[in-house]
């Protein structure tokens, strides 16, 4: 044994949650709202291939 601590002890903190405890330090402010956020709505035609759409364009850009 060399004398290197390889760990420290602590006390368990209570029950406050990490984003708690950081709202309480200033770190960071709490959610507006709670719960799942809404899906965003989608745009455009679903019938479209927007990635297939910007393939041929780029192609004829380049020549």
């Amino acid at each position: 044994m060399s004398g290197t601590p390889v760990a420290r002890l602590v006390p368990v903190s209570g029950s406050q949650s990490v984003l708690d405890r950081m709202v309480a330090e200033g770190r960071a402010t709490p959610p507006a709202a709670s719960g799942p956020l809404p899906v965003p709505p989608v745009l455009g035609d679903p019938g479209i291939d927007t990635a297939a759409a910007l393939v041929d364009m780029r192609e004829g850009e380049r020549w």
